[in-house]
């Protein structure tokens, strides 16, 4: 999740709390970092911490020592110039950056790897699209989520279109982001109205969310749906 340049300083000043009784060394605020600037604490990374900052639509990766210095800066020129949403996975020798983007009417969901300097590890891959989409909405598609052990990571996309047919799209991943399965699931609720919601990967690539439905003059109704990996049983 991004945050404000005046929490950036509120995470520094923190760190230098915490090892009050420590010596330490601290570089400052950078002249690049602005006042409009969001960022992303997004861990360690080959024994450095990773910082994504955004400074009015500049994307960069700082990577920080132990005593907060900064040891070097990347731009991520790859990324195209209207980022709808980005997210990142950790891994203790490269990062994956997943990105969406809109052109036209076309949204993509796109995959950059970057190695332990920061920079790009061969070509962005797409990974899906949505069609029809309005120009200008910037509404998230393509949403990721990752087992607790990290050896599964999934994205899906959810069409509401038909609220009595809810279109989920998946597609399955290990931990190093390559694809194990894909599939098209509805989930039909004749005569009624559903969402959902609060979606959950295990360990072993299986999807729980909750379903949550409007019934006419019935009470609304919650309700568990499992989706195993790959979309082969739903319940």
């Amino acid at each position: 999740m991004l945050k404000s340049f005046l929490s950036f300083i509120a995470f520094i000043l923190a760190g230098l709390q915490g090892v009050a009784a420590q010596s330490y060394v601290i570089s400052g605020i950078e002249k690049t970092d602005k006042d409009q600037m969001q960022y992303e604490v997004l861990g360690k990374v080959d024994g450095r911490y990773w910082i994504y900052k955004n400074n009015q639509g500049i994307s960069t990766i700082a990577q920080y020592n132990d005593q907060m210095q900064l040891v070097k800066q990347n731009d991520l020129t790859f990324l195209p110039s209207q980022v709808q949403q980005i997210e990142f996975v950790k891994r203790a020798d490269q990062l994956f950056a997943f990105y969406q983007f809109q052109n036209n009417k076309t949204v993509y969901a796109a995959l950059a790897t970057l190695n332990i300097d920061g920079q790009l590890n061969g070509e962005p891959i797409i990974l899906d699209t949505a069609q029809n989409i309005r120009p200008g909405s910037r509404v998230k598609i393509f949403n990721l989520i990752e087992s607790d052990d990290h050896q599964k990571i999934l994205m899906f996309s959810v069409n509401t279109s038909n609220p009595a047919s809810i279109k989920i799209k998946t597609h399955s991943y290990n931990g190093g982001f390559e694809e194990i399965a894909d599939a098209t699931i509805s989930i039909n609720s004749k005569n009624k109205k559903s969402t959902l919601s609060d979606f959950a990967l295990d360990n072993k690539g299986n999807l729980f969310c909750l379903r949550n439905t409007t019934q006419d003059s019935a009470a609304p109704a919650v309700s568990l749906i499992y989706l195993s990996e790959g979309g082969r049983e739903v319940i």
